[in-house]
């Protein structure tokens, strides 16, 4: 019963809530991680962990350009579909990443 309430909802209404959401996150996360980079410049540089969790940031960054250049957020399509759980799978990988650069 509950999938039928949210069947009311604005597809387009929530894709703007979600996208106002995850700038914000975004936000914070990039001004904590630049702090973070700031203190210990020479050691990340040198970590491949680091090399590939920034690597996978920027795939995610062309996803979400990708995403919204062919209007994605309007179209709702499969191909939304398959970009938003691509962009999962990447930042799911980013926060292992981030995880894992503590060890290597």
């Amino acid at each position: 019963e509950a999938l039928l309430h949210f069947r009311r909802y604005d597809k387009q209404g929530l894709a703007r809530l979600a996208l106002q959401l995850t700038l914000v996150g975004f936000a914070l996360a990039a001004t904590s991680g630049s702090l973070m980079f700031a203190s210990q410049t020479g050691d990340l540089i040198a970590n491949r962990i680091f090399v590939i969790k920034m690597g996978l940031v920027a795939l995610a960054g062309l996803n979400a350009l990708w995403f919204h250049a062919r209007g994605s957020l309007e179209l709702l399509d499969r191909g939304a579909r398959v970009q938003t759980v691509v962009s999962m799978g990447l930042w799911l990988a980013v926060i292992i990443c981030g995880r894992w650069i503590a060890y290597a």
